[in-house]
């Protein structure tokens, strides 16, 4: 069950990560180097800090969510606007990056415009959704989690035979960062 959990940010980074592979040298751990492997580390810490210090606090005073908190202490004004602060985040930020990590990937297959492309990964989301509910989303992305983990394992001797091994020496700092010599 706790692969269960974590497929979806396990998908979530792996398709972050990888970037487009159209244009390699524009993705963000490209770009920015260190930064990206930084953000990514720090949630271990932070869940570790999650679970010794405010879920202990949480469990001991019956609050199960940040709004209610919010309710508890501030008032009901704070509470309604986290709220929606979340679901306007989460429909925007979230939804919308999956759509378009899913649209990227089935447009790589299918040569289509972009919004026609969108409304095939959405209707075939809603529909699994609707006809297998909660369940079918897990093993979607549990799925999908191995799949593009498989995939980046696959694809390491095919770069590696164009730009050479870490270690090897076609690979020097680029601006203070580590990428392929040419």
């Amino acid at each position: 069950m706790k692969i269960a959990i974590a497929a979806p940010v396990l998908a979530v980074l792996a398709a972050g990560c990888a970037g487009r592979p159209r244009r390699p040298r524009r993705t963000p751990a490209y770009s920015t180097g260190l930064v990206v492997g930084n953000f990514e580390w720090m949630a271990p810490f932070m869940l570790i800090l999650l679970g010794l210090v405010f879920a202990p606090f949480c469990y001991r005073t019956r609050i199960a969510t940040l709004p209610e908190f919010l309710e508890g202490r501030y008032g009901p004004a704070p509470r309604t606007f986290l709220a929606f602060t979340a679901v306007v985040g989460a429909l925007f930020i979230h939804i919308g990056f999956s759509l378009y990590a899913g649209t990227s990937m089935f447009q790589s297959f299918v040569d289509v415009d972009f919004r026609l492309s969108i409304l095939v990964v959405s209707l075939a989301t809603v529909i699994y959704t609707v006809l297998g509910g909660l369940k079918a989303v897990v093993v979607t992305e549990s799925i999908k989690s191995v799949l593009l983990l498989e995939g980046r394992w696959r694809s390491r001797p095919s770069a590696w035979r164009r730009w050479g091994t870490p270690a090897s020496a076609r690979w020097r700092p680029l601006g203070g960062r580590q990428g392929p010599a040419n």
